[in-house]
């Protein structure tokens, strides 16, 4: 453990795997592929392509801005901040709460978690922080796996905001476990009470009903048919299983708000 730690330390970047490396780059490829495509008239036909090469020179920018970007990314961020060891796992600890990280290593060096999400298109953060002395060396990615994409949307920055906030917290004396169970309390009761019928869900509830009307209108003509794939029929069992779930959620708040 401590000669990886060294390693990264002197390299001054996150150490990837072989596997890894591929995943971190992977959808480069695709790219690539997209913009073969897209610019298929200049590439091959001769008319289009005597004139100046504009779109091959545009594909091969895109592909050296996002090398380039993936390997920026690996760069640990560093700050100086004078704490200790149990300040340094206080902060990593409050903050897991609060974003719910997964930590896989926490010592008095080194923090090692992930932070998941349940999206179809997302498969978490991976955030590294490694201390030393009074330096701290920290990094966030998307975690590298072939289906990944990467755009964190603002997540790695504030997974690495929310941990330095705790640190300097923690620093100054105070609580920040205790604090973060308070945050997360405050957050799950916000949520238990929140309307169901504010603007914010009203527009989710059309959005998502719209959505299940025209899935429900498709293959229910699709399964009139009778020439469609039969597992199309599970189609409207699932929109009216959602429907039936989410009435269910406002039926069980307003009991509960008449409690």
């Amino acid at each position: 453990m401590q000669k990886d730690i060294k390693e990264q330390f002197d390299r001054g970047r996150l150490k990837l795997s072989s596997w890894e490396k591929i995943s971190h780059y992977w959808f480069i490829g695709p790219i690539l592929v997209m913009s073969w495509f897209a610019w298929y008239p200049e590439i091959f036909d001769h008319a289009v392509a005597t004139a100046f090469p504009i779109g091959t020179l545009l594909i091969f920018a895109l592909i050296l801005f996002f090398i380039y970007r993936q390997y920026s990314v690996l760069k640990f961020k560093q700050y100086a901040i004078k704490h200790t060891a149990t300040h340094f796992q206080e902060a990593a600890k409050a903050t897991a709460m609060e974003l719910d990280w997964h930590i896989e290593v926490l010592d008095e060096s080194l923090l090692r978690a992930k932070r998941n999400d349940l999206s179809w298109s997302w498969v978490g953060t991976r955030i590294t922080i490694i201390r030393k002395d009074d330096i701290i060396f920290e990094n966030s990615i998307v975690e590298p796996a072939i289906g990944s994409h990467p755009f964190s949307f603002g997540r790695n920055t504030r997974n690495l905001e929310y941990f330095n906030s705790n640190l300097i917290d923690a620093v100054k004396g105070e609580n920040v476990i205790h604090n973060a169970e308070l945050a997360v309390k405050e957050a799950e009761d916000e949520l238990e009470n929140e309307p169901e019928w504010n603007l914010k869900n009203i527009m989710k509830r059309v959005f998502i009903y719209v959505i299940i009307s025209v899935m429900m209108t498709v293959s229910i003509l699709a399964l009139m048919e009778q020439q469609i794939n039969p597992k199309i029929k599970y189609v409207p069992l699932i929109c009216i299983a959602y429907i039936i779930a989410d009435i269910s959620i406002l039926l069980k708040k307003r009991k509960g708000k008449k409690a």
